[in-house]
């Protein structure tokens, strides 16, 4: 028996708050508070009232942003539209600083206009020199060189004009880029055998060209001096395949063919010449056995006609 006149191992009640087991004396540990559903409601509906004052506002400061860009831009157009490098510059950069990434094209397409106007500016200061060095009017600005060029089937292209202090650039029609309504692509360039090449348009802007190869020029200007259309056919060629050509023909005509000597490299040989710019001639001799088995020289001209590819030869 205890002293409070229990049995010994008896549990001893103590009512609620009773101490748990294993406990050695004082009071017992508090139980540990529970959260009311009042109070997670609250906590979840605060949350989400910060969470859409913090959209409001990100919100209100971005159509803030919009706003100001906007005004930035009407500034700088405004500045630009007078015609003041200096002004539009600083213009388009403060719209940058307020705009950040907003607007980019629109910006993109002032400072295009400025750098037009920059262009245009030192065109005009470099006028008085152009003219006094005997640059034509119409040289001055590439459109009024743009039908001087499409006569000729030629494009403008830009030119610096080294004989003139300040080297200006002034605008004169290309020999080799063909006249286009519009910028042409690679593609199109190869459809008609051209090479693709840039020149630079009225904007200040690099398009598209198609550009005659060497070749082509060289059969460009042989059909204007054989007095040829753009596209009748043309056969070029060099001194050298003038020279096998017309040994070729005067082999022809030989009593003895396999027996013909040409003049060697030390040997005195006259070079192909064009008087007209159309057919070639080239006077020469060969060395050949006649009937009797003697070998004897004989003089011959010989004229190529690039129209018909064909060599002929007269004695001489």
């Amino acid at each position: 028996m205890n002293q409070h006149g229990q049995g010994w191992g008896q549990p001893v009640e103590y009512g609620q708050g009773s101490a748990p087991q294993g406990w050695q004396g004082g009071p017992p540990p508090a139980p540990k508070p529970k959260a009311s559903p009042a109070l997670i409601a609250g906590l979840v509906g605060g949350g989400l009232l910060v969470l859409v004052g913090l959209v409001l506002l990100l919100r209100s400061a971005a159509h803030k942003q919009e706003a100001d860009c906007a005004v930035a831009i009407q500034t700088a157009s405004t500045r630009v539209a007078a015609g003041d490098p200096n002004g539009s510059r600083t213009g388009i950069q403060s719209a940058r600083d307020v705009c950040k990434s907003w607007r980019a094209d629109e910006l993109a397409a002032l400072e295009s206009a400025v750098e037009k106007q920059e262009a245009d500016a030192k065109a005009k200061a470099a006028y008085p020199a152009l003219l006094a060095a005997g640059y034509k009017q119409e040289q001055l600005t590439r459109s009024s060189m743009l039908p001087v060029c499409k006569a000729k089937d030629r494009m403008p292209v830009e030119m610096i004009a080294y004989n003139v202090p300040g080297e200006p650039h002034y605008w004169d029609c290309d020999r080799n880029i063909l006249y286009q309504d519009r910028p042409q692509t690679s593609a199109d360039c190869e459809a008609r055998k051209l090479d693709f090449t840039t020149v630079r348009d009225e904007t200040g802007k690099d398009v598209g060209a198609c550009k005659m190869s060497a070749e082509r020029i060289d059969e460009d200007r042989l059909r204007k001096a054989c007095k040829l259309g753009p596209t009748a056919k043309i056969q070029p060629v060099d001194e050298a395949e003038v020279k096998a050509l017309c040994r070729m023909a005067v082999e022809r005509v030989l009593k003895s063919p396999k027996s013909a000597e040409h003049p060697g490299i030390f040997d005195h040989d006259d070079k192909p010449t064009s008087k007209d710019g159309c057919t070639t001639v080239y006077v020469s001799w060969v060395d050949a056995q006649n009937s009797f088995g003697a070998t004897i020289r004989t003089n011959y001209q010989c004229t190529y006609d690039p129209r018909t590819g064909v060599a002929t030869t007269t004695m001489l």
